[in-house]
């Protein structure tokens, strides 16, 4: 009976793909607050916390990203959100890669 009941609950979103998806947007947005600000003042913002904060967040959600993936495969269907943690994997390395590029 209880093998019933589970089969019929619908995959519920995993939740470390959404974190994963909510770090790298903040991360992502973190960075280009501060690049506007940095131009409205007339110079970049060569401060190394800016940079620290910028990969830290963007690393940790890249790793949560992987996790939740993994999570989600190894749930035989009781969870989704393997898009969603693509996402937010994508948006890290966005993340990562427009600070380096832009700094140049």
């Amino acid at each position: 009976m209880d093998e019933i009941e589970n089969s019929t609950q619908k995959p519920k979103v995993c939740k470390l793909a959404v974190l994963s998806l909510l770090l790298a947007i903040f991360s992502l947005s973190f960075f280009i607050i501060s690049f506007i600000l940095a131009l409205l003042i007339s110079k970049f913002i060569n401060n190394l916390l800016f940079d620290i904060i910028f990969s830290t967040l963007s690393f940790v959600s890249m790793v949560i990203g992987i996790l939740a993936i993994y999570k989600i495969r190894k749930s035989q269907g009781r969870l989704k959100g393997i898009f969603i943690a693509l996402l937010g994997i994508i948006i890290a390395l966005l993340a990562i890669l427009i600070p380096v590029l832009v700094k140049g």
